[in-house]
C-alpha cells in the first residue's frame, strides 16, 4: 500500500518574518494642513476661498461657482443661513480685491496673485521705464 501526501510548504529562502507597523512614521510627523473645506466648516469665508483657488491652479475658477462650492460645505441649517453665509463669501470676496489678494478677470473669473509685490511707479528707476515719467 502507498500512500502519498501532499503538502504544500514553502522554502525556508522565501519566508520572511511578518514585521510590525512602525509607531513613528513620517507622515504622522508632518502636521497636515487644513483644505478649503475645513476653512468652510469653520466657516473661515477669506482663507476658503483662497485655499479654494489654490486647490485649482491651472483651472479657471468662476465668481459663482467659488460662492457656491464653499457655502455649500459649510452646511447651513436652513435657507436663511445658506442666504447669509452667500452674503459673508461675497463680503469677504470684496475685501481680498481690496487687499489685492484676488482679482477679477473679465468679471466672471476669480484669480489668484501669489506672492507678487506691486511696486508703485515711484519706486521704479526711470530707465526700465518704456515711456517718460514726467
Amino acid at each position: 500500500m502507498r500512500m502519498s501526501i501532499n503538502i504544500f510548504v514553502s522554502p525556508t529562502s522565501t519566508w520572511k518574518p511578518s514585521v510590525a507597523p512602525s509607531i513613528c512614521s513620517a507622515t504622522s510627523a508632518m502636521p497636515k494642513q487644513p483644505s478649503w473645506e475645513d476653512f468652510a466648516a469653520a466657516e473661515d469665508w477669506a482663507s476658503a476661498v483662497v485655499a479654494y483657488l489654490r486647490s485649482k491652479p491651472r483651472q479657471i475658477a468662476r465668481y459663482w461657482e467659488v460662492v457656491n462650492a464653499v457655502v455649500g460645505e459649510s452646511s447651513q441649517a436652513s435657507r436663511w443661513g445658506v442666504r447669509s453665509a452667500t452674503l459673508d463669501v461675497l463680503e469677504a470676496l470684496k475685501k481680498l480685491r481690496h487687499e489685492r489678494t484676488i482679482m477679477r478677470f473679465r468679471r466672471r473669473q476669480l484669480v489668484l496673485i501669489e506672492s507678487t509685490p506691486i511696486i508703485p511707479l515711484e519706486d521704479i528707476p526711470r530707465h526700465h521705464l518704456a515711456w517718460p515719467v514726467r
